[in-house]
């Protein structure tokens, strides 16, 4: 089941309970998307990127290209 929430008029989305959900905030293209395998959340608008509770799990800070992976799972 998908629920599409559109809020601060800038036609952001959050879609919960379903594979890839995606939780994008304040119209800067923020997604965070959890509850699915190759979860991934993306802030700071500099493409950084964490996906956690899936494999190869990294995170990506500060538009460094910087990677950290965690859970031991690669």
């Amino acid at each position: 089941l998908r629920k599409l929430l559109r809020i601060f008029g800038l036609g952001n989305c959050l879609r919960i309970f379903g594979l890839g959900n995606c939780l994008r905030i304040f119209g800067l293209g923020y997604g965070l998307r959890i509850f699915g395998s190759g979860n991934c959340l993306r802030i700071f608008v500099l493409g950084n990127c964490l996906r956690i509770f899936g494999l190869g799990n990294c995170l990506r800070i500060f538009g460094l290209g910087n990677c950290l992976r965690i859970f031991g799972l690669g």
